[in-house]
């Protein structure tokens, strides 16, 4: 009790002095927000928030035009930074990252969100990649968002390690303040066969430990793996069924009935398929991780190879590397970050984070002052990067 007490009087005292000390005030700020503090420290967390406006528009990228989404606060910021979501059917709407949007932006920089086409269909491509490098040179030339200078990189799950791949770009590695990763990757493969086997990875040497991987990610993986594992004239079915499954489980935290409804309407879905697809289906209707997943080992070889994916397989960025993991992260594990921390140490600057404050993408129910602390201390760091 006496060092949650200390710790909270040392927040506070961060919170009331540490607007002379910028970004700590405002990181101490963002994480209070994020982590839904009340009384004196809540308050003073939104005495901090400067008011923010959203606003779209569509950017011309060498391989198509995208949609983006800029949340600017209203009295102006000189600073920018690129905000990538993960694999969800939601993209840029997805009220988590919207929140975090609008929460990054209202500590005074602007944040674009770029609506990839790929991460919303469940596909992990290199186009993905490419996208992310394109709209991050675009951002980091518009005078009106970045003033030209050198941006921030901040990519959600999955996003997170293609970010720093891209990054790690020629066109790039000049332009870039630096990267963070938000629960995201190192080695795609690794990161599958964890998810088939239910075994983090480790260093070489030793036993990664077991843990049961999230029923979701492992039907995004069959989304991507359907045209391998079933009949061409079955693929559009089979992903038809995947993507009902993955509405509702993104619709139980906010319309549980309406989930479940949409949960009994797979399963009779799921009966009018043929095999294998009706297999398949049932293994992703009963969450049973451990049948979809051996079912899909053996189908890893052709799954996310392309060096373009696996930030340890890629050139390193010159911009120092922030990368932030949930400590029981069943998507993807946080060893992920710790092994590519490893990787990148001989590179550039790494600063690494593995906290009882998250999740997955998520901030717990109850962090403790002392994490929420090292939260504060980790975006403090990223946030005054120039």
């Amino acid at each position: 009790m006496k060092s949650a007490t200390a710790a909270a009087i040392v927040i506070a005292v961060a919170l009331v002095t540490g607007w002379v000390a910028l970004p700590f005030g405002h990181a101490a700020a963002l994480i209070l927000r994020a982590g839904g503090s009340g009384g004196v420290l809540g308050t003073a967390a939104r005495w901090d928030a400067r008011t923010v406006r959203a606003r779209e528009r569509s950017v011309a990228l060498p391989d198509g035009t995208i949609r983006v989404r800029i949340f600017s606060p209203v009295a102006g910021a000189a600073r920018a930074a690129l905000l990538v979501s993960g694999v969800h059917p939601d993209g840029i709407d997805e009220p988590r990252l919207v929140d975090l949007a609008r929460e990054l932006a209202a500590t005074g920089v602007n944040v674009v969100t770029p609506d990839i086409p790929d991460l919303t269909r469940y596909e992990l491509t290199a186009r993905v990649t490419d996208q992310i490098e394109h709209t991050a040179e675009w951002l980091a030339a518009e005078p009106d968002l970045s003033g030209r200078g050198r941006i921030g990189m901040i990519g959600v799950s999955f996003s997170g390690g293609l970010s720093i791949v891209a990054a790690g770009r020629e066109p790039l590695r000049s332009r870039v303040a630096y990267v963070l990763s938000f629960g995201g990757h190192g080695n795609l493969p690794r990161v599958l066969k964890y998810l088939c086997t239910g075994v983090e990875p480790s260093p070489p040497g030793t036993v990664g430990a077991a843990r049961p991987p999230h029923d979701y990610a492992l039907a995004v993986l069959l989304h991507q793996a359907a045209t391998l594992v079933v009949p061409a004239e079955q693929v559009a079915d089979l992903r038809r069924g995947i993507d009902g499954f993955i509405r509702a489980s993104a619709l139980v935290r906010v319309d549980h009935e309406r989930a479940t409804a949409l949960l009994r309407q797979n399963q009779l879905f799921e009966a009018q398929l043929p095999q294998p697809s009706a297999t398949l289906m049932k293994f992703v209707n009963q969450r049973n991780v451990v049948g979809l997943g051996a079912y899909l080992l053996p189908f890893l070889p052709q799954l996310g190879q392309d060096v373009a994916l696996s930030p340890d397989r890629s050139p390193a960025p010159a911009a120092p590397v922030y990368l932030l993991h949930g400590i029981d992260d069943n998507v993807i594990p946080a060893a992920e970050s710790e092994l590519l921390a490893r990787h990148l140490a001989t590179h550039t600057h790494v600063r690494t984070l593995v906290s009882a404050f998250l999740t997955h993408v998520d901030v717990s129910e109850r962090p403790s002052l002392p994490e929420t602390w090292r939260m504060i201390s980790f975006w403090a760091g990223a946030l005054g990067e120039r």
